[in-house]
């Protein structure tokens, strides 16, 4: 396993204090040249990124000077960091990849977990309605220096609650067609759980190549953790939704939030959630934003060995089966470099021009 990622996921879970007064941060950090980043310079990764929250309580993690250290040693340098803002729209994959905050994402309540409370809200319009989606597109396009959508493989649509499947899918059509217009072919990626019957993913049909993520996030215990729309969703209704879309040919997985279960009560749900998808999990390492937060972290995961552990038990899982992850559509991934014996290449930062960096992220 390479160092950096033992480091990355530590940095993840624990966040690091900073002197800029926000509460999450951004940033892009570069390693230096220590014998720490040998696997980083031997495979050309000169730039990650990052999203953390600066008041865990338990990181030893600093930003000080422009820099990245833990305790006295000095790891690399930090460019462009600010607040983490909760955007309606933003890139991915060097700007391939467009996601459509679509519904106001920071006025959504109610998962414990949940790290939009402490964003900066900057997405205080929803863009459901067919004039607004064009603007949201021209406003995005703009800030990239695009023309079009030709180069966009896929827009990923990551909402709040729409308050209905019939809504959700309407939304999604919208989208598709407005962005038709702009030369997007790409998938259409819906990030959510409010989608959950068989005449809404046939009605999909229409916005194809289309893409599900149903944001499951935890196996047991959901009406504690999840607010009460998304945790009525039961695991066999949630299994059912994920057989339908991949048996209608759309890419489908779910998302899981790593640290609130046992290793035990994540191998058997992702064991068992395995034959229902036709691409690994978005698997998000928790991170607690307040003291009170970490309460929520199952004992096992108040150590950093139960990450490494759950990484090599889901290299186990889907490996086997021939899924690894995408190294540009998560930020805060159990796998940096290397997934199981194979070196993962992609995009790592949501822009390498360091003009729209600059601009905006």
């Amino acid at each position: 396993m390479p160092f950096e990622d033992v480091l990355f996921t530590d940095f993840n879970r624990k966040g690091a204090s900073t002197q800029t007064g926000f509460e999450r941060v951004r940033l892009y950090f570069e390693p230096d040249g220590s014998e720490y980043f040998t696997e980083s310079r031997r495979r050309a990764v000169t730039r990650y990124f990052f999203g953390i929250p600066t008041n865990s309580g338990v990181s030893d993690y600093r930003v000080s000077g422009n820099h990245l250290w833990i305790g006295e040693r000095r790891l690399g340098t930090v460019r462009h960091m600010t607040d983490d803002t909760c955007n309606s729209t933003y890139a991915r994959e060097n700007g391939d990849v467009l996601v459509l905050n679509a519904r106001s994402k920071s006025a959504c309540r109610g998962c414990k977990f949940c790290h939009t409370f402490r964003q900066t809200p900057k997405d205080i319009y929803d863009i459901p309605d067919e004039d607004m989606v064009p603007k949201a597109i021209e406003e995005w396009l703009g800030g990239q220096e695009k023309a079009d959508l030709s180069h966009v493989r896929q827009i990923s649509i990551l909402t709040g609650c729409f308050g209905g499947e019939q809504k959700v899918a309407e939304h999604l059509r919208l989208v598709r067609k407005a962005s038709s217009r702009y030369g997007f072919k790409g998938e259409l990626l819906y990030f959510g759980s409010e989608i959950r019957s068989e005449d809404a993913l046939k009605s999909l049909s229409d916005a194809s190549p289309f893409g599900l993520c149903l944001s499951l996030e935890c196996f047991y215990n959901r009406e504690k953790i999840l607010r009460r729309e998304k945790a009525s969703l039961t695991l066999e209704q949630a299994k059912a939704v994920l057989s339908l879309s991949k048996e209608m040919g759309f890419t489908t997985c779910f998302s899981y939030v790593l640290g609130l279960e046992s290793l035990q009560a994540v191998s058997d749900g992702m064991k068992d959630f395995a034959p229902h998808i036709t691409r690994i999990p978005v698997i998000n390492i928790f991170q607690p934003h307040l003291p009170s937060q970490s309460k929520l972290l199952s004992p096992e995961a108040r150590s950093l060995e139960y990450f490494l552990d759950a990484r090599k038990m889901l290299e186990s899982v889907f490996g086997s089966i021939g899924y690894k992850p995408n190294t540009w559509e998560n930020y805060r991934s159990p796998w940096y470099l290397k997934f199981g014996d194979e070196y993962l290449t992609g995009a790592r930062v949501p822009s390498m021009d360091e003009h729209i960096a600059r601009k905006h992220l």
